[in-house]
């Protein structure tokens, strides 16, 4: 059965947006999205999707490729500059009223602690929120915890294939809901076409909170060896992202673990009406874990 058409608004080819594609077709959606270089829109092409060149700052690049589009789907990019965002929130609300967009849902891809906080990037994504909202489009926004895929970057998989140990800036007693790109992709389809539900925010999550010690039990178990946990701190966990992030993103995760370490609780619990989303998260890390064997870990 076709659902409709989804337009995937930013990030298609990076780790969310390549799970949310490919969740989408799996449920009978078509999708269309925009690419900055033709060797980006080529290769969506071939994965089947409507790929265009655009970018969030080119409205009309937007309107294009959103032209039938029944429902929209916004990610952010990896964007600090609270003019840019503005910008491209601006054109996404334009993009949703010219193309009358049946429901919208905005993927935060984190918690986004309204506690006061320095952590780069919380401010712009409830400056964002607030102009969706403020906007009178109808959307739904949901909130991840932290993804499993942070653990197949290539500044954590080698230290798992080679010395079977993950290292991660989160003290070992802390138990986080760690969710899967797949897990939030599902959740995006869950909310789709809930109309009844505009305008709501869900804090979202995924099988159960776990602990350090535990997410090596289920490497262990999946890998067929023992899996050591190591904490780290969030200054040396930055420094390891210099070579692939640059020194502005990497020195921001600095304050990001920081703040996960003093507030757990906004990192181990789900909203209390989760239920209204009427999905259950299916990836626990030693599922995520055997479904990557041997192309990441082995």
């Amino acid at each position: 059965m076709n659902n409709g058409k989804v337009f995937l608004c930013g990030g298609a080819a990076g780790s969310q947006g390549s799970a949310l594609s490919e969740q989408l077709m799996k449920a009978d959606y078509s999708v269309s999205t925009i690419a900055r270089s033709k060797d980006k829109c080529d290769y969506l092409i071939s994965q089947g999707i409507d790929a265009q060149p655009g970018d969030l700052g080119e409205l009309e690049s937007l309107k294009t490729a959103a032209k039938g589009a029944d429902y929209l789907v916004f990610l952010l990019p990896l964007e600090r500059d609270k003019n840019k965002l503005t910008l491209y929130t601006k054109n996404v609300i334009d993009v949703c009223n010219s193309a009358n967009i049946k429901n919208m849902v905005f993927n935060t891809s984190s918690r986004v602690s309204e506690l006061e906080n320095k952590v780069p990037g919380f401010a712009e994504k409830r400056m964002v929120e607030a102009q969706l909202r403020d906007s009178g489009i109808p959307f739904i926004c949901l909130r991840p915890t932290i993804y499993m895929e942070n653990y197949k970057a290539p500044w954590s998989m080698a230290d798992i294939n080679d010395h079977s140990c993950l290292k991660y800036p989160i003290a070992e007693d802390i138990k986080v809901m760690w969710n899967s790109a797949d897990d939030v992709a599902r959740y995006v389809i869950a909310a789709l076409e809930k109309s009844e539900l505009v305008g709501k925010v869900f804090e979202i999550g995924g099988v159960k909170a776990v602990n350090g010690k535990e997410i090596a039990a289920q490497f262990s178990t999946a890998l067929g060896r023992e899996v050591t946990y190591k904490g780290i701190t969030p200054s040396a966990f930055a420094n390891s992202l210099i070579p692939f992030l640059g020194e502005t993103h990497s020195m921001g995760m600095v304050s990001y673990y920081e703040f996960v370490n003093a507030h757990p609780e906004n990192w181990g619990e789900v909203s209390s009406d989760i239920e209204l989303l009427a999905y259950e998260p299916q990836d626990s890390f030693e599922k995520w874990v055997r479904r990557l064997i041997p192309d990441v870990f082995r």
